[in-house]
């Protein structure tokens, strides 16, 4: 087998991504950690961890440190590159990157979570929309910011913006909230104006200074060239977790995987 050939290429470094990398650095192997955005994904979005163990709450930019601390332990590099496309040529993978470069590795997990979905009608009205909370962080100024969604992250990242200092406006479609019941209190108790069975389509967004939807996500991967159950191709954490995206399963999710490189790789050894 050529040197340039690793064990692993992870691609994304969301919670599974880095606990699949922890692990597979544990087991002594060869990998590279590929991150086209920002480490740590959509938990960069959390106003609050309260399920994750160890902390009886926490929010999401200081797990992400904390994980990043992790990685740091165990020298871990994560290399600031898109990979748009991953094939097989017989016993190899050969992934393709945004820039152009090609790596080769014997297994593949992909961890690359999922990506907002859009709503068109609302960037035709507006200049300033926004799908990430986290992209509103760098604000120094007080803003007037309107939220549209009605489940647990629209709900969440509204809380987010009013704890940071925003006059927070929350827009419903539905009657009524599909969020936690903690989260609908805590709306309750904050600064956040809430409007139920809203007509998105024709709401009147010129008074605000900037427009955030959450209303929901989809996963994205790669270009595929192989077959998705080809042997040694793995998916770990919210791209295969559907609605059940915690931090606590997306990394349990990754060293499971991590766990299931292993002996893939040993029965690759022993053939």
């Amino acid at each position: 087998m050529r040197k340039d050939v690793f064990d692993c290429i992870i691609i994304g470094c969301g919670p599974a991504g880095m606990s699949a990398a922890i692990q597979l650095k544990r087991l002594s192997k060869s990998f590279l950690l590929f991150e086209k955005d920002n480490v740590g994904g959509l938990l960069l979005n959390a106003n609050k961890v309260e399920n994750y163990l160890g902390y009886e709450s926490i929010n999401g930019e200081g797990l992400v440190e904390n994980f990043r601390k992790q990685l740091l332990i165990h020298n871990i590099d994560v290399l600031n590159e898109k990979i748009v496309l991953v094939d097989k040529k017989e016993d190899v993978f050969v992934l393709g990157s945004e820039k152009g470069v090609v790596y080769n590795s014997r297994s593949v997990v992909i961890a690359t979570g999922t990506i907002p979905r859009k709503l068109d009608v609302v960037e035709k009205k507006h200049d300033n929309v926004f799908y990430e909370v986290k992209e509103l962080y760098d604000m120094k100024d007080t803003k007037k910011i309107a939220v549209i969604g009605g489940g647990d992250a629209a709900f969440d990242y509204s809380l987010n913006l009013d704890k940071r200092g925003h006059a927070v406006y929350l827009f419903v479609r539905d009657m009524k909230a599909k969020c936690l019941d903690l989260l609908n209190k805590r709306i309750s108790g904050s600064s956040v104006i809430v409007e139920y069975a809203v007509d998105i389509d024709n709401l009147d967004l010129s008074r605000f200074d900037m427009v955030l939807i959450a209303i929901g996500r989809e996963t994205v991967i790669p270009e595929l060239k192989c077959p998705n159950d080809v042997s040694g191709l793995f998916f770990a954490g919210d791209v295969v977790n559907d609605i059940y995206r915690q931090v606590s399963i997306a990394s349990g999710d990754g060293l499971k995987t991590a766990m299931k490189v292993e002996r893939y790789l040993d029965d690759f050894e022993g053939n």
